[in-house]
């Protein structure tokens, strides 16, 4: 009994030495990172005056960055199906589901030149505002119709330059495994901008870091997955049905592919 007592408690001493680790390994790189980028970009600002070359450094930088950092995560196993179906040779509106901090991350190191809109409170940590500014993401309040307008404008303006637009139609993140409602205002941007919508699907990463949580949740690598879909083309004309229809297509695809996935009935290619 004694012997078995010490074992459990090894065995949870070790459980949270990981945990520790893992948190370190995840929190470091992103403060130090976004120190180092609100510096670089100062610079970049200072020698590029061409406002295009400097917004591309950044997305440059932006890309290149987590890519790296996802690529040495040590809790996370990441595998990605259909990255050649985004389109490259036209901007695009990527919709996702959203049940992580580590979403929209993890998306910045798949897809370069991706911008969007964002949580109005994000804007106000020090330098993070900047970073978000700098990659072209634009400020919403929750509940705020007029930022919403304002939000699909500047975001029509973003796919007018040639830039991508993430946006994640429940709003905020969910319950870990389900979908929320989709908000339209994504597939209305589509047809605005006359771009395909590309739905995107992340499985299990909530496994590692939950809504609400800033501390990983577990002491060993998460398989997760990354879906990308074929492009759909939005409604031609300004039919408000035809585009809820379209979302509600979209969120149940989305919800297919995680039943899927828990059943292990997904094919390894999409």
């Amino acid at each position: 009994m004694r012997l078995q007592r010490q074992t459990g408690n090894h065995r949870y001493t070790m459980r949270w030495i990981r945990i520790a680790y893992f948190t370190l390994a995840g929190w470091l790189p992103v403060v130090a990172g976004i120190g180092f980028f609100t510096v670089y970009i100062v610079s970049l600002r200072i020698f590029i005056r061409d406002r295009d070359r400097f917004e591309k450094k950044a997305q440059d930088f932006k890309y290149r960055f987590w890519k790296w950092y996802f690529a040495r995560l040590p809790f996370l196993s990441i595998r990605v199906y259909g990255a050649e179906k985004l389109p490259s040779n036209t901007a695009f509106v990527l919709v996702t589901n959203h049940s992580s901090f580590l979403d929209v991350p993890l998306l910045f190191s798949i897809v370069p030149e991706l911008s969007g809109i964002a949580r109005e409170y994000l804007f106000r940590v020090p330098g993070l505002g900047m970073v978000l500014r700098t990659l072209g993401f634009f400020p919403i309040r929750r509940q705020s119709d007029d930022d919403g307008l304002g939000g699909l404008v500047a975001c029509r303006d973003i796919l007018n330059s040639g830039r991508n637009v993430l946006i994640m139609p429940e709003g905020e993140r969910v319950t870990p495994g389900k979908v929320g409602r989709f908000s339209p205002g994504a597939f209305h941007l589509a047809r605005m901008g006359n771009v395909p919508v590309v739905p995107a699907v992340l499985i299990n990463l909530e496994k590692a870091l939950p809504p609400g949580r800033m501390i990983p949740q577990v002491d060993r690598a998460v398989d997760v997955e990354v879906r990308f879909f074929d492009p759909i083309l939005p409604p031609v004309d300004d039919d408000r049905e035809s585009v809820r229809e379209m979302a509600q297509k979209t969120r149940r695809m989305l919800c297919d592919a995680i039943e899927k996935s828990r059943s292990g009935e997904i094919a390894n290619k999409c």
